[in-house]
């Protein structure tokens, strides 16, 4: 996980020393997402719920032929309801994170001010506020980790030169946390569960 963590912050590094002759536009970012959360066991399932993300970004076009790059500083909230197998039991979940995507783009041109680009790249995020979040009060307890990292796959479009709309897929790498139930639930010892976090993002962005 911290090597994956180094590749990216080394690729942002590689993105703010490109080519001095790369255009560089600012912008600001937001959409809403939807949560899917899986864990590896039968005891606890989830329904998909909307969150939302917002933040500041910057896209480079490089000096190649519909090459670019963009990266994001996002804060994201996701949401999920979290229930026993037999649906009676659970809650409302969510996870608040500072989420910094580093996308590669590629551009099919559609005349001077349009296009359309796939993208694809690495993200690395970081928790904000409380790690734990009770599932069932005394029973279960759904716990995040401090950071994590995923890979983001989209397509997007680019409008008047300022209006960008992306839809894209957020994989998690690895478990984004653990869900935990007392040993006052089952009547052993205490169980754990890894949980992943995956989510479809839809955005919008301005850039001046």
């Amino acid at each position: 996980m911290k090597k994956m963590m180094k590749m990216a912050v080394l690729a942002a590094a590689l993105t703010l020393s490109a080519n001095a002759s790369a255009q560089t536009k600012l912008g600001l970012k937001g959409g809403i997402n939807t949560s899917e959360v899986s864990v590896n066991d039968d005891v606890w399932k989830t329904d998909n719920r909307l969150g939302f993300f917002i933040g500041p970004t910057v896209k480079f076009t490089l000096p190649i032929v519909g090459m670019g790059m963009d990266i994001s500083a996002l804060y994201e909230k996701r949401e999920s309801k979290m229930k026993s197998e037999d649906g009676k039991l659970g809650s409302v979940v969510s996870r608040e994170q500072l989420a910094i995507p580093i996308n590669a783009r590629y551009s099919f041109g559609l005349g001077e001010t349009a296009n359309i680009f796939l993208f694809a790249g690495p993200q690395v995020a970081f928790n904000l506020g409380k790690k734990d979040k009770e599932i069932v009060p005394e029973v279960a307890d759904w716990t995040l980790k401090s950071s994590n990292f995923s890979i983001n796959l989209g397509i997007g479009c680019t409008l008047a030169d300022h209006l960008q709309a992306t839809l894209s897929y957020n994989i998690a790498v690895g478990k984004t946390g653990e869900v935990e139930i007392s040993k006052d639930a089952v009547g052993d010892a205490v169980k754990k569960y890894d949980g992943r976090s995956n989510a479809w993002q839809l955005g919008v962005a301005y850039f001046f």
